[in-house]
Order: structure tokens, then C-alpha cells, then sequence
């Protein structure tokens, strides 16, 4: 399976609901366990608690994978209530801004370009979180269809007794 195809089908796990007269998404029942990591990764393994902009990044970055867009352009929101409301969301959102004062620094001459630019930092973030997860795990599957299991270690080579090294062993140990 391609990595297209399984954005598309992480993407099949998604409805969207309605909540306060705004439309969030969620994750339907019965959600297999890889597309919940998937989410799991891009909430940054947990280290950002579940929250609607997060999904919304989640769902954009998975239709435009499997659009073929692996390096999409985002863009931020239009309106500035919008992106006000995004940086007061989190607290931790405070620090894409500073990255992106970081880099691009006198090119953004007013607090709207800077909460921004820190939107669209976030959005690039999650997307890549997103990618980097649809292709381990593309990968995995390719291996496990071609016979190999990616979490067993390789097999050490048998050692002829008497045989020097010259490296040692992960206990410390010299080889003999």
C-alpha cells in the first residue's frame, strides 16, 4: 500500500461533528489502534493534550497526502479573530510564534503576521508528524508483505570459537 492510500484510509476513521454551531472532527468508533497512534505522534506523543485545531491539522495534512501534496504550502487563517482564538487555545502555541519571529524576524512588522506565520508553523509541524508516520508505518507493512518481521533484531552471525574481534559487546565485554 502506498502512502497515499493509506492517508486515504486513515482518513475513512474521521467524521466530522457539530458543536456549538461549529464543525470539529473526532475519530469514528471502532478506530483501528495504528490510526490512533497516528494521532497519538501528532499530538506530539502526547506532550499536547487532544484539541479541535490539532484534528483539523491532522485531517487537512492526511486529504492533501493522499491528494499526492507531500510538501503542501498552509496557509493561515483569514480572519483575525480566528487566529487570536488559536493562539489563546494553548499556551504552548505561544512558541511557534517565537520561531517564527526567530525566522523571519523583521519581515513580520505586526502581532497578526506573527500569529501567522506561528499557525502555519504549527500546521507544518503536524504534517510532517502525520508523513513521517504514514511512512513508517508504509514501511513496516512492505516488510511484514515481503516475509520480514520489524521488530525482531536481526540474527547475530554464528562466531567461530577463537575468532578475535575488534569490536566489543554491548556489555562492555571484550570479545575473545
Amino acid at each position: 500500500m502506498t502512502i497515499e492510500e493509506q492517508a486515504k484510509n486513515a482518513l475513512s476513521f474521521f467524521k466530522s461533528v457539530n458543536r456549538r454551531s461549529e464543525s470539529i472532527w473526532r475519530l469514528k468508533d471502532g478506530t483501528p489502534k495504528w490510526v490512533r497512534d497516528l494521532v497519538f505522534k501528532a499530538h506530539e506523543s502526547g506532550q499536547i493534550l487532544p484539541n479541535d485545531y490539532r484534528y483539523a491539522y491532522i485531517v487537512e495534512s492526511l486529504r492533501l497526502i493522499g491528494e499526492g501534496e507531500e510538501e503542501p504550502e498552509f496557509e493561515a487563517d483569514v480572519y483575525t479573530f480566528d487566529l487570536f482564538a488559536w493562539l489563546a487555545s494553548n499556551i504552548r502555541r505561544q512558541y511557534y510564534c517565537d520561531e517564527a519571529i526567530q525566522n523571519y524576524g523583521g519581515e513580520l512588522d505586526s502581532i497578526v503576521k506573527i500569529i501567522a506565520q506561528g499557525q502555519i508553523r504549527e500546521k507544518e509541524e503536524v504534517h510532517n508528524l502525520v508523513l513521517n508516520f504514514l511512512r513508517e508505518f508504509v514501511d513496516t507493512e512492505i516488510a511484514v508483505e515481503e516475509g520480514e518481521d520489524p521488530f525482531v533484531a536481526p540474527r547475530e552471525v554464528e562466531r567461530v570459537p577463537g575468532e578475535k574481534f575488534e569490536d566489543t559487546d554491548p556489555m562492555g565485554e571484550e570479545e575473545e
